[in-house]
């Protein structure tokens, strides 16, 4: 039985009135007073409120007959708030009953005490409640005290505490007791009983004792019976289920309907989903009132599996909403025609939220625009409705899914602000953090995760609270982050997130975590995220210290412990890249083979198993294995349907085959780089880049036919064509070739912004090709123009030193032939390299010394 159903129960069996008070002997001549007293005897509270408000101007000053007016009126305003018809005036005659019996609870009256309980049951408060009804423990009227305890119980049930209730009932009423209380208590106990599966025990509490005499009694004895028999067969249960729906004498509407809805669930049980449906259909259409609504229309809508039953229970619910939609395309606040009963309200709200449900199941454009009109309809005109929140939340989930998240965020807001179901509110919360997450609105993700996080108790703050702390994290909020770790105290939620903001850290590659990682590492020796946070230490050591071989070694270790346990995908894959890292800095490539291995082996192909496999090709092809490396690439162009990957791992197969060298190789190479080229795609100039390079010793004039389609000005490719031109024109040899080759050479220098080290380079590569046409002045003055720094353009500190001292160098061999050398010159040229920052300096200074040893030269000669 539901939750809500059994504190129906429980206001049920709270009495009409308690046994009378002694009143004082001017109360009973007041008429206003004594007319509040008839309407509650005669059962009509809310005519009762008005006289005795009346009866309390009447006493103004009278302390103790305000005492008794004001409990009387609290009584009345209870009493009156069962009957109301809406949750929110019931909730408002819970508040005024309250305040008048403030006072009255405070001293500890007992009668005040119960129906403070009662009252505050009209408010949702069923903590508070069960507090006051605890504190009549040991009232001194017993049947205020059972009753108060019975109440207790009940709420208990309905707070997830059933052993406890239990327990009471147990401690409370003894078996031998045959009072009606007890027999209420009775089925209470065996109605927690089979909730919570002990069959056995429930079934002899249920025959043991006297059977009731009252008839509703021993039709909810009947029922609970009915409902053990369900538990063990089904199908036996039926005739009894049946026997109280169909019962011609009077029955408690709650129990018949009850019967109703067990009996449809034992019917779909036993494989007649058709019956089921119906017998729901039947309630539902002739009860429409029934505190029962929302669990027939949660079966119907549930048990409609095939097209059939879809069919017939959509139907139905279309003639219980009888909605009208405008003809208009989009659906507009409260827009739709349909005429609403007062006595079947509730029912078309069900009927409206189940079918917009039905709608949206199809996931089409049009009929999730005709789920979100009968949604927003109900927004619009049904506000007090149980599912008007329920109804917010599933327009925000429509609009999600058309691509209005803005739109959702806003109804969501709305939710949080109105829903009386935390669990609405905390969703609500938490699915407009997420989209505000989502395109990057971190301060209002990370403020809606913080009202969640404030809404919760400790022991269910975790994801919120980490929620909150990551959003804080990438909105750079580093204040609001800190106040949160301080809430926190020692707690879960307080470790994760240090780490994560380490992690962040890393992501950011801001400042060094490491202390932070290794810290995390020694407080939390058998934490789940260790690799984590060892992944992100070897990361941080790759970042910050690539070149310094400590940083290398820490990686290494941090690698080596990983391998002590699972790891998921992404870490795995984070290791493996971890690894790659590693051995492109230290050219040791065995680790970062295996390791490769071992992750395809490990994991299932995927979307990541074509790269990875290429990348251990890399590997090999690094690691010197040019045979196993060029055969692992063919294979992988061959079997890749991407043809990036395809065009990539042709263009290194080819670089492979060069590597081998061979007249094999070679050919299969300029096979290999003729497919890339082909393809025009992104590595298609590289290969013919790498084409004519490898044809300039045997080929030149092919390679300088390849590379004529690169040598337009605007191509970017050009500068690199022309130095590969100019070298195949040197390969050929001759003056005319040689001396093309120089004028590719100035073509270059005459570019703009050209690079000082290349500078430096054309002019030695200048100065050779002179020397090759025996012209040795025009090659000296091209050396010198490097050495002299001519070519270093203004205000730029030198940058580059090894062309530039191959130029002062093959300036002093020039110097010393001839029939007279000029030694001074070649002091003068060395003198300028020493006392340079180039990595030659000794070797200049060496040379040097001994020219002028040689030829005795002297400083200031």
């Amino acid at each position: 039985m539901p939750r809500s159903v059994v504190l129906l129960l429980a206001l049920a069996l709270c009495p009409a009135t308690l046994s009378a008070q002694k009143e004082d002997a001017e109360l009973k001549q007041n008429t206003s007073y004594q007319k509040g007293l008839a309407a509650l005897a005669d059962h009509l509270p809310d005519l009762a409120i008005s006289p005795l408000k009346a009866a309390l101007k009447d006493f103004d000053g009278n302390a103790g007959a305000q005492a008794a007016i004001r409990a009387k009126l609290g009584e009345a305003l209870v009493r009156a708030g069962r009957i109301e018809k809406e949750a929110t005036a019931s909730h408002g005659r819970g508040t005024a009953a309250l305040g008048y019996l403030a006072e009255a609870v405070e001293s500890g009256e007992e009668q005040a005490l119960f129906w403070a309980a009662q009252a505050h049951i009209l408010r949702a408060e069923l903590r508070q409640a069960a507090a006051l009804f605890g504190r009549l423990k040991t009232a001194r009227h017993p049947e205020l005290r059972n009753r108060s305890l019975l109440s207790l119980a009940h709420i208990l049930v309905a707070l997830g505490e059933p052993t406890e209730a239990g327990t009471l009932l147990q401690n409370t009423f003894p078996s031998t007791d045959k009072t009606h209380l007890s027999q209420e208590a009775r089925l209470l106990h065996a109605t927690i009983l089979i909730a919570q599966d002990k069959l056995i025990e429930a079934g002899k509490l249920l025959e043991g004792g006297t059977e009731p005499s009252d008839r509703r009694q021993q039709i909810h004895a009947l029922y609970l019976r009915a409902q053990l028999i369900a538990r063990k067969e089904k199908s036996k249960a039926i005739p009894l289920f049946q026997a109280i729906a169909e019962d011609t004498k009077p029955v408690p509407p709650l129990l018949r309907h009850s019967a109703q809805v067990s009996l449809a669930e034992c019917l779909h049980e036993t494989g007649n989903p058709e019956d089921a449906i119906e017998k729901l259909i039947e309630l539902l259409d002739s009860q429409p009132r029934s505190a029962l609504l929302e669990a027939a229309f949660h079966r119907l809508h549930g048990w409609a599996s095939t097209e059939s039953l879809k069919k017939r229970v959509e139907g139905q619910l279309t003639l219980w909403a009888n909605f009208s939609p405008p003809s208009n395309a989009a659906p507009q606040p409260g827009k739709g025609e349909l005429i609403v009963s007062p006595g079947t309200e509730a029912r078309t709200g069900f009927a409206l939220f189940y079918h917009a449900l039905s709608l949206a199941q199809k996931n089409n454009a049009g009929s999730n625009k005709q789920a979100e009109m009968r949604l927003v309809w109900l927004d619009v005109n049904m506000p007090l409705h149980p599912f008007w929140s329920r109804s917010l939340m599933e327009i925000a989930k429509l609009q999600i899914a058309d691509q209005r998240k803005e739109e959702a965020i806003l109804t969501f807001a709305r939710l949080e602000n109105s829903a009386s179901s935390s669990r609405l509110r905390e969703e609500a919360g938490r699915l407009s953090a997420r989209l505000s997450f989502e395109k990057g609105d971190f301060d209002s993700a990370a403020a809606a995760f913080l009202r969640i996080h404030s809404a919760l108790p400790p022991t269910e703050e975790y994801v919120s609270a980490v929620n909150a702390g990551i959003s804080l994290l990438r909105a750079g909020n580093e204040t609001g982050f800190s106040h949160l770790i301080e809430s926190l105290d020692a707690s879960e939620a307080r470790t994760t997130l240090l780490l994560e903001r380490a992690l962040h850290r890393v992501s950011r590659e801001s400042g060094d975590a490491r202390p932070s990682l290794e810290r995390f590492l020694r407080d939390h020796q058998e934490h789940p995220r260790i690799p984590e946070a060892r992944l992100a230490i070897a990361e941080e050591c790759l970042r910050l210290e690539p070149a310094k071989p400590s940083a290398h070694r820490q990686v290494m270790e941090e690698l080596a412990s990983l391998q002590t346990g699972p790891l998921g995908f992404q870490l795995d894959l984070r290791r493996l890249q971890v690894h790659l890292r590693i051995a492109s800095l230290t050219s040791k490539w065995e680790a970062a083979i295996t390791a490769s291995e071992e992750f395809l082996r490990k994991h299932q192909p995927n979307r990541m198993s074509m790269p990875i496999r290429l990348k251990l090709a890399e590997a090999y092809f690094h690691n010197g294995d040019l045979g196993e490396a060029q055969a692992r690439f063919q294979k992988i162009a061959s079997s890749s349907d991407d043809s990036i990957i395809t065009e990539t791992a042709l263009y290194y197969a080819a670089r492979a085959a060069l590597k081998v060298g061979g007249d094999n190789s070679n050919k299969e190479a300029e096979s290999l780089l003729q497919q890339v080229i082909n393809t025009g795609g992104t590595l298609a100039t590289d290969a013919r880049l790498l084409l004519a390079h490898s044809q300039i010793d045997e080929q030149p004039r092919e390679a300088i036919s390849n590379l004529q389609i690169l040598l337009e000005p605007k191509n970017p490719a050009q500068l690199n064509a022309r130095m590969l031109t100019a070298d195949a024109y040197r390969e050929l040899g001759k003056p005319g070739d040689l001396r093309t080759a120089l004028g590719l050479y100035d073509q270059i220098l005459a570019q703009p912004d050209l690079a000082y080290s290349l500078s430096n380079r054309l002019f030695w590569l200048k100065g050779q090709v002179y020397e090759e046409l025996g012209e040795s002045r025009p090659a000296l003055d091209a050396y010198y123009h490097v050495v002299r720094r001519d070519n270093l353009p203004n205000g730029e500190e030198p940058s580059e030193w090894y062309y530039f001292s191959r130029c002062a160098f093959d300036a002093v061999e020039i110097l010393a032939q001839g029939t007279l050398p000029r030694w001074t010159a070649s002091v003068n040229i060395l003198r300028m390299v020493e006392d340079s920052g180039s990595p030659w300096r000794k070797e200049a200074g060496r040379r040097r010394a001994e020219i002028q040893l040689e030829h005795q030269l002297y400083e200031g000669e």
